[in-house]
């Protein structure tokens, strides 16, 4: 409802919504809600009871700014997968549901934090540094969760096969699959052999020695 005035917004009908209480009231007619938020764990609804067509709504710059901040808020609480995902360490913003005081965010390795959401639109989350799924629960009246994942799902980050060419300075190296012949060091079998040495040697003398 930011920025947007509705003082000559007209509807000629609306039905009658029966509401759950934690219904945040929008817009109230005569004798009944014309508009209404709701929630539930992971959702976002605006509930309308009448006909956009039946009424003055397109006419109004005010109803038109409500339209976008609604899309916008509505699309920033969906649980889709480009609006979840997020790479570790970077920061993750969430909607604060109508009524809620305090979120509970846990990690993947089961630690908590808890935030202050009081008089807040929105909050941020930075400590993402773990890979796997975080959950923020609410405190409003319909317990309201949000989760996001934090992963390399990235097709450069998560690449690990040998690059076929590196980039050094100002010069390209490309790689050669063949095989290449290398001098080895010849000292641990020289070690090998003079043990093997020693050992007989040490048999023979036992043997002298028992006889």
């Amino acid at each position: 409802m930011r920025h947007g005035s509705l003082d000559k917004f007209v509807v000629l009908k609306w039905a009658r919504l029966n509401l759950p209480d934690h219904a945040l009231k929008l817009i109230e007619g005569e004798n009944s809600t014309v508009m209404a938020f709701l929630t539930d764990p992971g959702h976002r609804y605006i509930v309308s009871a009448f006909d956009l067509l039946e009424s003055n709504a397109f006419d109004l710059p005010g109803m038109i700014i409500f339209l976008q901040n609604a899309v916008s808020y509505l699309a920033a609480g969906s649980l889709t997968e480009s609006g979840r995902l997020l790479h570790p360490g970077e920061t993750m913003t969430l909607q604060v549901p109508p009524g809620a005081t305090k979120a509970i965010v846990k990690t993947p390795d089961s630690l908590t934090d808890e935030i202050d959401t009081s008089n807040r639109q929105s909050i941020t989350f930075a400590r993402t540094d773990r890979r796997g799924l975080y959950r923020a629960t609410f405190d409003d009246a319909s317990k309201t969760t949000e989760t996001f994942a934090a992963n390399v799902l990235d097709a450069i980050e998560s690449n690990i096969r040998p690059a076929k060419v590196l980039f050094m300075g100002s010069g390209n190296v490309a790689a050669e699959d063949k095989e290449i012949k290398v001098n080895q060091p010849l000292w641990p079998y020289a070690v090998a052999v003079a043990l093997a040495i020693l050992m007989f040697e040490w048999w023979v003398y036992n043997k002298r020695v028992m006889i």
